[in-house]
């Protein structure tokens, strides 16, 4: 047991250590390389600041904006290149529209009849943060890698850098760039690199389909790969979007890069250039610089027939097979199993009492995912989790991890002497089978650390039949697989996903511990209590920390939307509150005078409640529409008008029923719907550079279906 424990905390400390990004390199580092430090002053240098010398935000259409352009341009025209501004109207999915400026140059190849590798990134921000991460880190990588390809002589392709517009507001920048498509179909490949946060390691947590030629690419590309089949397969079912969303969509092949530490800072005024940690912009660049080498020196096409089932190994190298190998791998691991429990039955004999380890490696993880979920209903109730993300995770993470070590340890000492180590090997490695089957049927890409590790064991528990070892020897080598491959998910599975994945934590954990379950076995009993013990004080200490650090703090901030509503038809100006963890700030309420329960502000969104309170009406002049006209059609109502602002508004748009919506155009630019099950009662088409004045506006028409109002 001592050295199964050993074993599991050599492991752990493994993953944190590998797992942290590497140092970044000073701007002495040699000319081919990428250097963080030499990518953040290119970065400032383009960044746009304000008369104290803070970085400002800089939306689309805003003139802040605008000075971030030129500098880049100024930028990458002292790197020799040549770029060109190509401005058009573009409209997103989601019924946002723009006119974005997009910032392109070519670094030329040894053959220019190849489709070129584009590398993307954005260099808008949203209009509450700066953006020095999000994407200023894409932007850096941008221009460091480009300095470090144009050290070296050229790749085979040509390497396009697109520096796109209006990412934030809707993907815009990538719609215009794909709606040339003589243009489209000269890229080969794209590498996106972004950020949802301000630190973390690079994670490759997206490809195209058909990944199978770039899975190859990746393995032999990338400096310390932090990567899995897992994040593919999971983010293609999940709402997100980047601009590799809209390239996708038109068929081009590519992989997707970001870091995630540091979510509180993620769109606010933190995620400025003194917070961008230069070690994770030091990890995305020598995966940018890194791919873009790979994808620019081959050739032929990167789409392929299959996708690969692959993880990292401590960020070592890529793990990869055929996505069609893994069922096969796991009904194999599953005979390997059975064999080895009859092998050890007809060595030993009869009995073992594989009931109560069925019931102990069961029991384990479902009680470690109750009490999880129970611990962190506690905390959040008690106010140290009101948020998905905390200041200080820390603490809890110590909390929910010790938990399933706590549960594990307790489950085998309730056990006592029932619990029999050939037992709970075979009940635990069936278990495992019948999950790793079922998963390799199910989702081939999210099976492999059931997978891998049942195969392991399957064939030590044949070995060690036939050489005579005993059983707490044997499972050390998939007790060792499991933790090698599980826990570097579950360290990041805070980050990624917040304090909703703690309870999956726990239950994770003591899933792996199951595998020690025949080691628990052969150690006394007042052992197995001193580690349930031990363990019960690490989680109380670590909830007690929990509950006495602040969930937010200044570097770390409370998510909180404020808005000031005027309705200029009935003259009554309110303040809109509302916060992601479901309450105000006391002092906020207090002092703000808002009313106790939130309320339906908006007459458009019947769904959506908030905090409400009075404010002295303001005298602001309301946007127009201008000569509407409607006409009667076969399909419905069409409606045209121009949509105007006499105040310098940089955002207007107009509400209309979602559910009869049938088409829309701004400024004579199409706007990409979604389907209409996935519409809103009321479905918003907004547009955010509107000319202001008299003669300013934008030309809108709508469709609708039906012959009613």
């Amino acid at each position: 047991m001592i050295v199964a424990l050993a074993a599991l905390g050599l492991t752990l400390m493994l993953v944190v250590w590998r797992y942290a990004p590497p140092p970044a390199r000073p701007a002495q580092a040699p000319a081919a390389e990428f250097s963080a430090a030499r990518a953040r002053l290119a970065l400032a240098r383009a960044l746009a600041f304000s008369p104290a010398g803070d970085v400002v935000a800089h939306p689309t259409g805003s003139a802040a904006n605008a000075a971030v352009r030129e500098r880049l341009a100024a930028v990458l025209r002292g790197l020799g290149l040549r770029p060109v501004v190509e401005e058009r109207r573009s409209c997103g999915r989601w019924g946002r529209c723009a006119t974005v400026s997009n910032l392109l140059a070519i670094i030329p190849g040894r053959d220019p009849r190849l489709p070129a590798v584009l590398l993307a990134c954005h260099y808008d921000s949203v209009a509450a943060g700066p953006g020095a991460a999000d994407d200023g880190a894409g932007v850096a990588t941008t221009l460091e890698v480009a300095r470090a390809l144009l050290a070296r002589p050229r790749l085979l392709r040509e390497v396009w850098l697109l520096l796109d517009d209006g990412e934030e507001p809707g993907l815009l920048g990538a719609e215009a760039f794909v709606r040339d498509a003589a243009r489209r179909s000269r890229i080969s490949a794209v590498i996106n690199v972004e950020a949802r946060g301000t630190t973390g390691p690079s994670l490759l947590f997206e490809l195209s389909p058909g990944n199978a030629r770039l899975v190859s690419a990746v393995a032999d590309a990338l400096p310390r790969p932090v990567t899995n089949s897992i994040y593919y397969t999971l983010y293609q079912r999940l709402p997100n979007d980047t601009d590799l969303t809209v390239f996708k969509r038109e068929g081009l092949a590519g992989v997707n890069f970001a870091f995630v530490g540091g979510p509180l800072r993620y769109h606010t005024p933190r995620d400025d250039l003194a917070h961008l940690d230069g070690d994770s912009l030091q990890h995305l660049g020598d995966h940018a610089l890194a791919m873009a080498r790979a994808l620019g020196d081959a050739g032929g096409s990167w789409h392929a027939r299959r996708d690969d089932v692959f993880f990292d190994f401590l960020t070592f190298r890529v793990v990869r097979w055929p996505e069609r190998w893994t069922l096969p791998l796991a009904l194999a691991g599953a005979l390997l199993v059975l064999v080895a429990v009859w092998l050890t039955r007809r060595r030993a004999g009869a009995g073992g009492r594989p009931l109560v380890g069925a019931a102990c490696a069961l029991g384990a993880v479902l009680v470690a995912a109750g009490l999880g979920w129970a611990l962190a209903a506690l905390l959040r109730r008690a106010g140290a989790l009101p948020y998905q993300w905390v200041a200080h995770g820390g603490p809890a993470r110590l909390a929910f991890w010790s938990l399933g070590v706590a549960v594990a340890a307790l489950v085998a000492w309730l056990a006592g002497d029932r619990l029999r180590a050939r037992g709970v090997f075979a009940a635990t490695w069936i278990g495992w089978a019948l999950l790793a089957v079922v998963a390799a049927a199910a989702m081939p890409g999210v099976s492999y650390p059931l997978v891998v590790p049942m195969l392991i064991a399957g064939l030590a528990g044949v070995l060690g039949a036939l050489a005579g070892l005993g059983m707490a020897w044997v499972t050390l080598a998939p007790l060792l697989a499991a933790a090698l491959l599980f826990f570097p998910l579950v360290w990041m599975l805070d980050e990624g996903m917040g304090t909703s994945a703690m309870p999956a934590i726990s239950a994770l954990v003591a899933l792996v511990l199951t595998g020690a379950l025949p080691a628990f076995a052969v150690a006394p009993r007042r052992t197995r209590a001193l580690l349930a013990v031990a363990a019960a004080v690490a989680v109380l200490a670590g909830a007690l920390g929990a509950w006495l650090q602040p969930p937010f703090t200044a570097d770390a901030p409370r998510p909180l939307s404020l808005v000031l509503y005027h309705d200029a038809e009935a003259r009554q100006t309110r303040w809109i509150a509302s916060a992601a963890e479901g309450s105000l700030p006391p002092a906020l309420a207090r002092d703000g005078g808002f009313a106790a329960a939130p309320q339906h502000p908006y007459p458009w969104a019947a769904w959506y409640a908030a905090w409400v309170a009075p404010v002295p009406a303001l005298s602001l002049t309301p946007p127009e529409l201008v000569t509407p006209t409607t006409a009667l059609t076969a399909d419905g109502w069409l409606l045209r008008a121009r949509l105007r602002s006499l105040r310098d508004a940089p955002t207007a748009g107009v509400y209309v029923p979602g559910d009869r919506l049938l088409s829309a155009r701004l400024g004579g630019e199409a706007v990409l719907l979604p389907p209409a099950p996935e519409r809103d009662a009321w479905e918003v088409v907004e547009d955010v550079t509107v000319p202001a004045g008299p003669a300013g506006g934008v030309e809108l028409e709508l469709a609708f279906r039906g012959t009613e109002p």
